[in-house]
């Protein structure tokens, strides 16, 4: 399933299958499909996706770091596309990494959820309501913070009502048959856009395509230098592909 055209394909059966709800205005119990993105390495990717699936009248709660060494929120492109997201009916929420602040303890966390909150909140104009930890299966920290929709809730959060693409895996549950549950009871879905953007299934070909992408931001902002059109050229650095070929 792990393609650009897989996904497409995938929000149409979802449109005709089931109901897509926020996390923040969710009403447990109500059947339906919570469809939530973490966005680890690009915000594009999330608003590409999310593009897809106002076309479709599908929703999706999309959780955005504040701390990412990836990208950055308020860098003036992602300050549009995360205001797109909103213009679009998606939710923009808080992906939270509690690794980022070691030692601190769960008063200390949420002041720094707070903290982190408040910046997008000023970039979209509205309240964040909803938070996602950041690998929470890893580092083994959930901590659960008064006031914000958790992600990781037992309510939201089990074996019964949660599928995830993490690792690029399904652990062996079928989303297909999962969107079919959620006519009868809630379920949340996390799939990360990262995994839909290219039409090759696999890691690498994921990966080259982000570093690309990058390398064509990096050529953008220093072609005006007379000493890099000098020393690279004025085309990009390098194309990882043809790297490889060499």
């Amino acid at each position: 399933m792990f393609t650009h055209s897989d996904y497409i394909n995938f929000l149409n059966t979802i449109s005709k299958t089931t109901k897509t709800h926020l996390f923040k205005n969710f009403t447990w119990n109500v059947p339906g499909l919570i469809l939530r993105h973490d966005v680890d390495i690009s915000i594009d990717y999330c608003l590409r996706l999310v593009e897809k699936e106002y076309d479709l009248g599908i929703v999706s709660t999309n959780f955005i770091m504040v701390t990412s060494p990836l990208y950055n929120p308020l860098a003036l492109n992602n300050t549009r596309s995360l205001q797109k997201i909103v213009e679009l009916g998606s939710e923009v929420a808080l992906h939270f990494d509690p690794t980022c602040y070691p030692g601190a303890s769960n008063e200390e966390l949420l002041a720094c959820v707070v903290k982190e909150a408040a910046v997008l909140e000023n970039i979209i104009d509205q309240k964040i309501c909803s938070i996602s930890l950041h690998c929470p299966s890893i580092h083994g920290q959930f901590p659960v913070f008064k006031n914000y929709i958790n992600a990781y809730d037992p309510s939201f959060f089990s074996d019964e009502n949660y599928i995830s693409d993490s690792c690029m895996s399904f652990r062996g549950k079928d989303p297909l048959e999962w969107l079919h549950l959620s006519k009868t009871k809630p379920v949340q879905m996390l799939l990360h856009p990262l995994h839909y953007q290219t039409e090759s299934p696999n890691y690498q070909s994921i990966f080259e395509n982000f570093i690309n992408q990058r390398n064509v931001v990096l050529n953008d902002l220093f072609t005006l230098s007379p000493a890099f059109v000098r020393d690279i050229g004025k085309f990009p650095l390098f194309n990882i592909n043809t790297i490889k070929k060499s």
